[in-house]
């Protein structure tokens, strides 16, 4: 009489005829597969973030109607849905982690909306500064994409957009404009520097030559700035362009005329867009920061009061009393 038995978990099946044993091979197993997700179906706004640790990072993007879709409302009214909430509350964690907010095709709500990240946890696996990255769709195409750096228990607001009407270029502008807004932001004021620095220190950290200038009037017009000693600082280092067009007629050799005490030029000179603080650090009093304020046609970015009376903040209230014959 033949026996089949099955021995153990293995799945190895055992003929049993008689006193002899005979061996058959394990029946076939499936192969093991990741775990995935299904993915989004057409949709008119997608916006996905991607990490590789284990960290509990968040996704939430706003709507037009200020419902916010995240973790905590993972549907809105409006249609926007979170599809996953990866590495949640550091349970069933993974290293390849994902997050996608969506509003379906023909559902996005028209208006305005705003995507930001946030790191509310570290967990085991996922300690310290995370890398993640975001990708927006619109209407399927990609909108933007970058990277970014954020620290435990942070809150990023990356960008917002308008749709419809938030075309793919627009957004791009748009990151590129907020990364540069962010790289001049990082940039200290002439005012904040060390002392003792060259012209070839200051050329490679961003500052215009104007700024330059300043930080020689600082640092009381030092031949360390001004090899020539011709009252032109940094000329060798930056373009000769800039430098002629920051000195205008009073450049050596232009005209012939001389350079005036302290090496300043008139402000009727000077680049546009200057604020109060930038020409108090270039030496100018404040009778040349009102005159300026004219210039530019009396600018909101130098009478931040909107009182008519500029650059009162920067300068001595002795100095803008003066100006104004005692009042404010």
């Amino acid at each position: 009489m033949l026996l089949l038995a099955l021995l153990g978990g293995g799945g190895a099946w055992i003929l049993l005829a008689g006193d002899d044993d005979v061996d058959l091979p394990p029946a076939p197993q499936p192969e093991p597969t990741e775990p995935t997700e299904a993915p989004p179906g057409d949709s008119d706004i997608e916006v996905r973030l991607t990490w590789s640790s284990h960290a509990d990072l968040d996704l939430e993007v706003v709507d037009p109607d200020g419902d916010w879709v995240s973790h905590a409302a993972t549907e809105v009214p409006s249609g926007g849905l979170l599809e996953a909430d990866a590495n949640g509350n550091c349970e069933a964690t993974t290293d390849r982690p994902s997050e996608y907010i969506r509003w379906p095709a023909r559902a996005a709500p028209t208006g305005e909306y705003a995507v930001q990240v946030s790191y509310p946890l570290e967990c085991e696996g996922g300690e310290g500064p995370q890398d993640f990255g975001v990708v927006v769709l619109i209407d399927g195409e990609t909108a933007v994409s970058f990277n970014d750096l954020i620290a435990p228990g942070e809150v990023l607001g990356l960008l917002s957009f308008t749709y419809p009407g938030a075309a793919v270029e627009d957004l791009r502008e748009l990151v590129e404009e907020e990364a540069e807004e962010e790289a001049e932001a990082a940039i200290a004021t002439v005012e904040d520097l060390p002392s003792g620095l060259f012209c070839r220190d200051l050329a490679p950290q961003g500052f215009a030559y104007w700024e330059a200038v300043a930080y020689w009037e600082l640092e009381g017009r030092p031949t360390r700035m001004d090899a020539s000693n011709n009252g032109i600082p940094c000329e060798t280092i930056y373009p000769a362009g800039e430098v002629r067009d920051y000195w205008g007629d009073l450049y050596p050799g232009a005209t012939g005329t001389p350079v005036p005490p302290r090496g300043l030029t008139s402000v009727s000179n000077l680049p546009p867009g200057l604020f109060c603080r930038d020409l108090r650090a270039m030496g100018y009093d404040y009778w040349d920061a009102a005159h300026y304020w004219e210039l530019e046609g009396f600018p909101a970015r130098m009478d931040a009061s909107g009182n008519g009376i500029p650059c009162q903040t920067v300068y001595p209230a002795d100095e803008v009393r003066a100006y104004w014959g005692g009042n404010p």
